[in-house]
């Protein structure tokens, strides 16, 4: 009894080291969920752990009054009622060729950011419908994570605090086990739940100790056998065999239930041994819009898989081509093999495909396919033709400000699920991700500008996939404003196709465009439309490495065969401006120089150029809505990005808009910018322009050092 009482008093906080948990899985419920209101107030606390981590609040609004009025009360009410973490979604349905919807949307997010976000704590994220920022989700996915982690934190703490409250009054006659035991094992499933495996399982074993001290310091032990119908029955693995209530409750439970559902748990947060294993066989991009094979590497680990069968469950934007049969080859992986040997399948160990290798041609019934005897014990490889849906255009941007568009919006999910063993017995399942992209991300420049006004459009296209593709033909349809010079069919200046881009490279092209005769009421329309450029190319790949040509075109058998594609591109070019209302300059940054960690004050000075009386460019002409953008790898800002700033209608008035920052880097980087969203580009005037660079010296030498406890 002297070892489980020592043990038991040296009991170490859950708290004393750091666990990283690299997957946690989260559901989403409304608030009106019956599930919210299943218990009582007094149980509340003891089954914290099954409560929600945070709320996110969904809201819409296209007017200032209304948000003012209506919205704004509301929120606070929410917020201030919620003992929970929260953040708001602010989902903008303005049409992007709305102009004044958006300014409006642009307002009341502006508003909503200034009366729920803090310095220290930004609480807001915007969601576009019809043209969502590429980095929306990374946002929200980085709030959510950190509502969790607060709330984890916060529960923990709550649960660690009342165990050792509890655990300092064990030797007094108020002791309790049965509450001990409620707390203790709270906390371990909010472990469970957040795949903290191995603290779960301290709990249960700490609780196991507690137990047998507490007996033994009582000096009497719980009735042992069952007397209720069933308890004659094992029941070893099941920790539902008996509920919870009925253990704890009244202190009635008998020893071997206890120890029964003790055990029970601690057999379900233990980590079984995987039979098998499956992963995607290529990690780079794939085609999007074309058919293109999906490999999944399926390898038995010490486990027959004779008779199984794979279901598979495309998520949103991904469909299968059920006009194409399902591919079933053997593999070999080189990370694990020698080279030149092979395995009973006569499967070379090289990383590559056997000469005399297993293949065989399978369907989809029923959503699953089931696997040829010859794949039961060797690893193989299924290739399942899918087609990844998307119905927005690439976006170029400019050479200067290169934004390639997120990884995320390329992500497609497919959902596994593997039935094998005897009647199939064993299940596994596993989501796989892939990414799917364009073939090209299309950055221009103008290159030079001709004394008759003719403008060099240099167009460059960047090589996103693991493919050499070649270039037939292409030309570019011209938004209004803007017409084709030479023969006018927007063809490049010089014919020199086919053109051949090697993977992950570049390639340019060079356009002859000049400005078109336009009114007023053209240029508005112009803001609202962009140019197109088409392509027409062939790709020419291999599925085991990436982007590869589609599935029709490999299946039509003959070599010389040829499948052109079509690549589209909105490419938004800026008329030059004409008629400035709003001047922005930059103001000349101290001679002292830069470095990475020191404070840095960048200034820019807006000046009206004219009045606004009669325009309709900002409804609020005395207020003017600045937003400060940095690369956040290369500045970290220390102050509020985005704002409202007064400025007198009147003509000449100006102001200065200044924000500290600190360099994070060394070396030449681009600065932050100022923008100002409500603001057509057309109606501003740069001057001084900012720096296209900024030179950051390397932090100075510190002379301090540590001395190691």
């Amino acid at each position: 009894m002297a070892n489980y009482l020592a043990q038991f008093q040296t009991i170490k906080n859950s708290l004393d080291h750091l666990v990283i948990a690299e997957n946690l899985p989260a559901e989403f419920i409304l608030t009106t969920d019956s599930r919210l209101r299943s218990r009582f107030p007094q149980e509340q606390s003891l089954f914290w752990f099954r409560e929600p981590y945070a709320t996110a609040v969904l809201v819409t609004c296209e007017d200032l009054d209304e948000f003012k009025t209506i919205l704004k009360p509301r929120l606070k009410l929410i917020v201030q009622n919620d003992e929970r973490e929260w953040f708001i979604v602010f989902i903008s349905k303005a049409h992007p060729n709305n102009d004044q919807a958006t300014k409006l949307a642009s307002k009341v997010y502006a508003k909503l950011e200034v009366d729920f976000s803090s310095k220290k704590r930004e609480r807001c994220c915007k969601f576009d419908l019809y043209s969502p920022e590429a980095n929306f989700w990374e946002d929200l996915e980085s709030k959510i994570m950190e509502c969790i982690r607060n709330t984890l934190d916060r529960r923990v703490q709550f649960y660690e605090d009342e165990i050792r409250k509890l655990s300092e009054q064990r030797f007094m006659p108020v002791w309790n086990f049965c509450n001990f035991f409620i707390l203790k094992e709270s906390l371990a499933f909010m472990f469970e739940m957040a795949h903290l495996h191995e603290d779960s399982l301290r709990e249960y074993d700490e609780l196991e100790i507690c137990y047998l001290e507490t007996v033994e310091m009582n000096g009497t032990r719980k009735d042992f056998g069952g007397v209720d119908h069933g308890d004659d029955q094992a029941a070893l693995l099941n920790s539902g065999n008996k509920s919870l209530t009925q253990i704890v409750q009244d202190d009635s439970f008998r020893e071997f239930e206890f120890r029964q559902y003790l055990f029970a748990c601690q057999a379900k947060v233990f980590k079984p041994r995987p039979l098998v294993d499956l992963v995607a066989a290529v990690s780079s991009g794939l085609l999007i819009n074309e058919p293109q094979w999906v490999g999944i590497i399926v390898r038995p680990i010490n486990y027959s898989l004779k008779g199984a069968v794979l279901y598979v469950d495309t998520g949103p934007g991904l469909k299968i081509e059920d006009s194409h049969f399902i591919e079933m080859e053997s593999y070999a992986d080189a990370s694990k093999s020698s080279v030149g040997v092979t395995d009973c399948n006569d499967t070379l160990k090289d990383g590559s495909l056997a000469v005399d290798k297993s293949f065989e041609k399978l369907t989809l019934c029923d959503d699953g396919v089931e696997f040829p005897h010859w794949a039961s014990n060797s690893t193989s490889i299924l290739w399942i033709p899918v087609r990844a849906i998307s119905e927005k255009l690439t976006v170029g941007s400019s050479s200067v400000v290169p934004q390639r568009q997120s990884i995320v919006d390329g992500m497609r999910m497919i959902a596994l699920k593997l039935e094998f063993g005897v009647s199939h017995n064993q299940i596994f399942e596993r989501t796989l991700a892939v990414h799917f992209t364009d073939p090209f991300h299309v950055s221009t420049r103008v290159t030079d500008k001709c004394n008759d006004g003719t403008l060099l459009l240099q167009v460059i296209l960047h090589s996103e996939v693991k493919a050499t593709v070649t270039i037939f033909d292409a030309w570019l349809d011209l938004q209004d404003g803007f017409v084709n010079t030479g023969q006018g069919d927007g063809r490049p200046t010089s014919a020199y196709f086919p053109l051949v881009v090697s993977p992950n490279s570049k390639a340019g092209m060079l356009f002859s465009i000049c400005l078109g005769k336009s009114n007023v009421e053209d240029e508005a329309k112009a803001l609202q439309s962009d140019s197109i450029l088409n392509i027409r190319y062939g790709i020419s790949g291999d599925r085991t490495s990436g982007a590869h040509p589609p599935v029709s075109a490999e299946s039509s058998g003959s070599e010389g065969a040829r499948q052109d594609l079509i690549f589209r591109s909105t490419l938004a070019l800026q008329r030059p401006v004409l008629d400035p209302v709003l001047a922005v300059g930059f103001l000349t940054l101290s001679s002292g120089g830069l470095r990475v960690g020191q404070l840095v004050t960048m200034k820019w000075r807006v000046e009206r150029l004219k009045d606004f009386e009669g325009n309709e460019v900002s409804p609020n002409n005395d207020e003017v809505l600045y937003e400060v953008g940095a690369n956040a790898e290369n500045w970290m800002i220390a102050g509020r990005k985005r704002g409202h700033v007064s400025l007198s209608a009147k003509q000449g008035s100006r102001i200065e808009i200044s924000i500290l920052c600190v360099p994070l880097v060394a070396g030449y980087v681009r600065p932050p910018q100022l923008g100002l969203p409500d603001v057509g580009e057309s109606n501003i005037s740069c001057s001084p322009a900012g720096p296209h660079l900024v030179c950051i010296l390397p932090p100075v030498l510190s002379s301090s050092f540590c001395i190691p406890a």
